[in-house]
């Protein structure tokens, strides 16, 4: 290998470090340049692999997945029990991409945990690249395994090619009676409101009412307006587009649908000392949310694009299904 290689890509890791706060949707995007610049080394970048191992223990969704994508790039051999430990990351996105990269590493150790992320996670296409990435331990390290590869679809959409994003699951046909069961509920779409800019939930401990702000691609946020006393913003960044009561607090769903971007989250709002509250993320999405309903005590459901996304305030516990035909479901009146 070319000394100079060498030396430039040791300088690339030397400053390159996860830097993004949790629930920060845009600022990983200066903190993994570096690691998309070690990305064009191909495997010449593996000598610098121990030193942005730390992604992969990053606080931030988004790190962790760019540090999972690129490992599978480079080809780091040692980044393999870090990756195993992705497979029980909250975000599908990130245990999509080291499903995949423990595949083109031909990581065997990681076959019991893939295994069981081929058997078990809620997400099928996660399934898939998890049993592609089992086959492929047959296959010699040099031999090509094009179910480890981006489809056209994802290149098309992405523009990278190593991308993991909404365009790397597949097209699902719409419900065409919009209706949809989770065990035995079934339920619709709840009936919004005009204002599609602005939704909102009553909260009774502590008295108030929670709003969630959706301005698309300008942003939005979350406000707190309690009963006694001043609003509180709790979060500017992505667009609100579902707020819902819980028993700890309440639930939301946030995201981005444009020019390529298309994610969702559903996060959680606890209640702390002093009335006051905390925000974090339950998981990524499928893609952004667009609408949100309560099926039942503490479970809740998203809608992200032709997926109903199941969960409560701590994990997504599944996909709903679509039932286009039976006699009852819930349907919530106008808000």
């Amino acid at each position: 290998m070319d000394c100079s290689w060498t030396r430039a890509q040791i300088a690339i890791a030397a400053k390159c470090h996860p830097e993004a706060a949790p629930m920060d949707y845009y600022g990983w995007l200066p903190s993994t340049g570096c690691l998309r610049d070690l990305q064009r080394f191909g495997s010449g970048a593996a000598v610098a692999g121990p030193q942005v191992l730390s992604f992969l223990q990053s606080k931030n969704s988004d790190e962790r997945l760019m540090g999972a994508i690129r490992f599978g790039v480079i080809h780091y051999r040692p980044a393999s029990s870090y990756l195993g430990k992705a497979l029980d990351d909250p975000d599908w996105r990130v245990v999509y991409a080291a499903a995949r990269a423990l595949g083109r590493l031909r990581a065997a150790e990681a076959a019991p945990h893939l295994r069981a992320v081929a058997n078990t996670h809620w997400l099928p296409e996660v399934r898939r690249i998890a049993k592609a990435s089992l086959e492929a331990m047959d296959v010699p390290p040099n031999m090509p395994t094009p179910a480890l590869e981006p489809s056209e679809r994802t290149v098309f959409y992405s523009g990278s090619t190593d991308d993991v994003d909404a365009y790397v699951l597949d097209e699902v046909a719409p419900c065409a009676q919009q209706i949809w069961q989770w065990q035995s509920t079934k339920f619709s779409k709840s009936r919004h409101a005009p204002d599609r800019n602005t939704v909102a939930a009553r909260i009774k401990n502590p008295p108030g009412l929670l709003t969630g702000i959706n301005h698309r691609e300008f942003g939005g946020g979350l406000v707190w307006h309690p009963d006694a006393g001043s609003s509180v913003a709790l979060s500017r960044d992505l667009g609100v587009l579902g707020v819902e009561p819980d028993d700890n607090g309440a639930v939301f769903i946030a995201g981005l649908n444009h020019m390529g971007l298309n994610f969702g989250i559903a996060g959680a709002l606890d209640r702390t000392a002093g009335a006051r509250w905390s925000v974090r993320e339950i998981a990524h999405l499928p893609g952004e949310a667009t609408d949100m309903n309560s099926i039942g005590p503490g479970i809740f459901a998203a809608w992200s694009g032709p997926r109903v996304v199941v969960f409560n305030d701590q994990r997504i516990l599944g996909l709903a299904t679509c039932k286009d035909t039976g006699p009852t479901y819930l349907s919530p009146g106008p808000e």
